[in-house]
């Protein structure tokens, strides 16, 4: 059975976590510079920060009292409905903001780590409570005495939130026991004793049957995997809307609880009627599926998949050139020489069109118990990823440098190394559920492995951008060379890779650039030089014959030497109207003298 006297720890800790969070946040409104706004000053203080400070004493009071029981989650549940909305922050901070750029900044995004905090610690006690028997629940809130209660400020109007309905729904779809651990549980072991023998009977699993690995991951992942560390990896929104305002540069993993607002268009498939979208039953299927017409027809990637994805852009400029053939080869004006070469290039843009990679729609059909070892997916492409059944547990790990040279040794050494990845990394994983009707992102490069509780049927896409094009070059060299050393397989690389980088800085990237017009900004000057860097020492490109290529480079360069002529010639000083007009006398002054002397 699950640790009782670990599980008491960990939830103090994030506890302490929380307080930890709410005098940082204390420590930065004294930095503010107010002018003749105390008073709201000291509303804000009042209603949110000294509000989060008694909500936390009593949290930890409760715990050390009765430990976790009903009446810490709903002290837990009232200060996230004060948190979330965070009514007053909304008032006060725009007020000061002019003046207080950076400490703002710093005060809402401890908030938003606040609330991310409190999801996660009410999501671990829902899991916990439903693992327990209903003697084990009402044990837990027997015989206890009255507890204080936190109240909402008379002064401050909470909005409604929708936040419990989403708990509940966790809180049902979660299973109802756990299985014994395949390891003996000392009473006195620590938490780090505890993960340790966890982790060496993963390793241990890793290299026999699959379902023992599998039973144990199930077993304790949601105790022992994730790591203890201050983590922060990613954030809980709402929906679209909220996740449009909070993305910014995409630097953080987010987790939308609902699709309102991401402009997704999501086929109602399920396990009835899923036949029809893979296949008869007796055919063999792939367990990821991106061809299927019936798919692409009925499912649309999120807004902002469409905005940021290079292949999707380079569909989009393809289908566009395909509609203005066909609208020139209906006029009946047309010449036939001039149709034929219309029809040559027709047909030459839709085999360019069919060897696109089709990784921004797939389907995965999972069925319970199925584990995706740790990876970054091909050439470090960003991933948007809704469940439509069923649940997946992702582990994350931050895109440090450190962290990709693990992943490098590991991946290298494949095919013999018998340690496990995860092992090394067990300090760095951080867990995301992923609940039917939840739709995560996931920016260039994360470590992640995915875990999948019950039959599951998720549609997502693979996505190149133009701000993780390091990213995407780093990752798909090193891949190309494990597939030149026989470790990987092509296909599980980036379809056509190298072909498509060259095709969109041709049709899309230089004409977007020359479009923009001058002078350059500093983030696509650096971009032309990585593409140029990259693309003169890239892998095959089957395309482009040689010659094209070089134009493509060539048309590069040139972007770069434009805009310098052109910094160059805003530099270059403009005489004034008393310069042009000396001038101008002087020239006329000749002209007469040489008259003058021909008519002398």
């Amino acid at each position: 059975m699950l640790n009782e006297k670990w599980f008491l720890e960990s939830v103090e800790n994030d506890i302490d976590g929380l307080a930890e969070i709410q005098k940082r946040i204390c420590v930065s409104m004294e930095q503010l510079e107010i002018e003749g706004k105390y008073e709201k000053k000291e509303a804000a203080v009042k209603h949110h920060f000294e509000y989060v400070r008694v909500a936390i004493k009593l949290l930890t009071e409760d715990l050390g009292l009765y430990g976790v029981n009903d009446h810490l989650r709903d002290l837990l549940k009232m200060l996230r409905v004060i948190a979330e909305p965070a009514p007053y922050l909304k008032v006060f901070i725009p007020v000061i903001r002019e003046k207080n750029e950076e400490w703002c900044d710093v005060i809402e995004k401890e908030n938003d780590i606040l609330v991310n905090r409190i999801q996660k610690l009410e999501l671990k006690i829902s899991k916990k409570n439903s693992h327990l028997s209903i003697d084990q629940k009402n044990m837990n809130n027997k015989d206890v005495p009255d507890q204080p209660q936190l109240e909402t400020p008379p002064s401050l109007t909470v909005p409604p939130t929708n936040s419990q309905g989403n708990l509940e729904q966790v809180e049902n779809s979660l299973v109802t026991s756990v299985p014994e651990m395949n390891f003996e549980i000392n009473g006195q072991d620590s938490l780090e004793d505890l993960r340790q023998k966890f982790f060496m009977n993963l390793e241990k699993s890793l290299h026999q049957q699959n379902q023992q690995f599998t039973k144990c991951f199930f077993d304790g992942e949601a105790t022992y995997l994730q790591s203890d560390n201050d983590l922060s990896n990613y954030k809980i929104v709402k929906n679209g809307y909220e996740f449009e305002t909070q993305v910014k540069d995409f630097e953080t993993i987010f987790l939308v609880e609902s699709t309102e607002g991401l402009k997704m268009t999501v086929p109602k498939i399920d396990f009835d009627n899923l036949s029809e979208y893979v296949g008869k039953p007796d055919e063999k299927q792939t367990m990821i599926d991106c061809t299927r017409k019936r798919v692409q027809k009925e499912f649309s990637p999120p807004e902002f998949v469409e905005r940021k994805s290079m292949m999707l852009h380079l569909r989009k400029f393809f289908d566009s050139k395909l509609e203005e053939i066909s609208k020139k080869l209906e006029n009946t004006e047309v010449s036939e020489e001039m149709k034929n070469d219309l029809n040559l290039e027709k047909k030459k843009i839709e085999e360019r069109v069919q060897k696109l990679p089709k990784h921004d729609k797939y389907l995965i059909v999972s069925m319970a118990g199925s584990f995706c070892n740790v990876h970054i997916d091909f050439s470090a492409t960003s991933v948007f990823y809704h469940v439509i059944v069923g649940k997946k547990i992702f582990y994350v790990a931050e895109r440090t440098e450190e962290n990709f040279e693990i992943y490098r040794k590991y991946e290298e050494n494949r095919l013999t190394i018998e340690t496990w990845i995860g092992k090394d990394l067990k300090d760095e994983w951080e867990r995301i559920e992923i609940n039917a009707g939840q739709t995560a992102f996931i920016p260039a490069g994360f470590l992640h492995m995915v875990f999948t509780p019950e039959n599951s049927i998720v549609i997502g896409g693979n996505f190149l951008q133009e701000e993780f094009l390091k990213s995407h070059f780093k990752l798909t060299r090193f891949e190309d060379e494990l597939v030149r050393r026989e470790i990987q397989r092509k296909e599980e690389a980036f379809q056509d890779f190298w072909n498509a980088i060259f095709c969109y800085v041709k049709n899309i990237f230089i004409p977007k650039v020359k479009n923009d017009g001058y002078p350059l900004t500093v983030e696509t000057t650096d971009r032309i030089s990585l593409f140029i860097n990259e693309l003169e020492n890239g892998g095959k490109a089957e395309w482009y014959s040689l010659t094209e290529k070089e134009e493509i480079l060539q048309n590069l360069r040139s972007l770069t030497s434009t805009s310098t002529s052109h910094i160059d010639s805003l530099k270059r000083p403009t005489p004034s109207n008393s310069e042009t007009n000396d001038d101008d006398e002087s020239i006329l002054s000749k002209k007469q003298k040489l008259c003058e002397s021909s008519q002398s």
